[in-house]
């Protein structure tokens, strides 16, 4: 029932089934690691600050629910799905601040739900969102037209089933771009 205090660099190793009541004191920087069998859900173990959390890594089998949202400024590294939507009216977002893109260390791990990447690069390699397959590609800086953050919301087999082809991917993806100042990017 009391708050434990952090030092400068730590790691906090959280498994299913297991919780923590009261936010830690965090420290300048901490990682956080979820393990087990089953879904867990995101607590106080996650900073809501925008700078402290540097690696995130999802080692359950059946994914992390977030509760909020959370930025990750290092190593997003998964095995399993994040969700970022609790239900149809609640919605958190995942923010990656690094250039690193994530690590999907599973074929069927992905974010389901929204994703905002803030470090763009324009030199023609991929920027990775969602899953192995959603990624963007600015060849330089004219064709991000002003863009500093991209946002996607990827759900996946949220269409109504059609006849079954193999190469059809059900998914519904809406992206939206944001300038420096906060506003829209049309193109």
């Amino acid at each position: 029932g009391n708050n434990f205090s952090l030092g400068d660099s730590a790691k906090i190793i959280r498994y299913v089934g297991s919780s923590i009541s009261e936010t830690p004191l965090f420290g300048k920087r901490v990682d956080v690691e979820y393990r087990g069998s089953g879904k867990i859900v995101s607590g106080p173990e996650l900073p809501s600050d925008s700078i402290t959390l540097g690696n995130l890594e999802v080692n359950t089998t059946a994914g992390l629910e977030l509760r909020k949202n959370v930025v990750v400024n290092d190593t997003l590294r998964l095995r399993s799905t994040i969700y970022t939507e609790p239900n149809d009216s609640t919605r958190y977002t995942l923010t990656l601040t690094s250039s690193n893109n994530p690590e999907f260390q599973n074929p069927t791990a992905e974010i389901d739900g929204s994703f905002r990447r803030t470090n763009l690069k324009a030199d023609s390699s991929k920027i990775i969102f969602n899953n192995i397959y959603t990624y963007l590609i600015f060849p330089n800086e004219q064709s991000k037209n002003g863009a500093t953050e991209v946002t996607f919301r990827v759900k996946p087999r949220t269409f109504p089933l059609h006849q079954p082809i193999a190469n059809k991917v059900r998914r519904l993806i809406s992206i939206d771009a944001r300038d420096i100042l906060g506003s829209t990017v049309s193109e």
